[in-house]
């Protein structure tokens, strides 16, 4: 009969028709989670980084908060739709002849993520309200160090 238990629960739990970009929030859980991570970096999983970028509209305008943050490699920024709209967010690749990094349509209460693999600046903004923009810089781990890297102490 114990095997029976397991079933039925993960039936429970695996929500397969679930939105992806909205899995980790609602309406119900945003007001609690957004003071919780405004302008803070919390860790991710294998020891990365996780930084939130809000999406916020103040007099019919969109801010992202904070709208410049510099971060290293391996850090994952996610972008937290806190407005009542929709918003359509892309993150430039650094080269005009790429594709952007992220193009992603992020509905009320919802997010997106990208986890950076290399140095240097990334410019982001609203698809729908080109006057918001970010500037998210990525600094080499050493660089984060002084520049030098020290061998470990044995």
């Amino acid at each position: 009969s114990g095997s029976g238990d397991s079933g039925s629960g993960d039936s429970g739990s695996g929500d397969s028709g679930s939105d992806p970009k909205n899995d980790k929030w609602n309406e119900d859980n945003a007001a609690d989670f957004v003071p919780q991570v405004e302008g803070k970096t919390v860790d991710g999983k294998n020891e990365n980084k996780v930084f939130y970028v809000l999406i916020k509209n103040t007099n019919n305008e969109t801010n992202f908060v904070p709208d410049k943050v510099t971060l290293t490699i391996g850090s994952t920024v996610v972008w937290f739709n806190n407005d009542n709209s929709e918003h359509r967010i892309t993150v430039e690749s650094g080269s005009k002849s790429e594709y952007p990094l992220l193009n992603s349509l992020i509905l009320p209460n919802g997010g997106d993520n990208y986890e950076f693999q290399s140095a240097g600046k990334y410019f982001y903004s609203d698809l729908d309200d080109p006057g918001a923009n970010g500037i998210i810089t990525i600094m080499d781990n050493t660089q984060k160090q002084g520049g030098i890297s020290h061998p470990l102490e044995q």
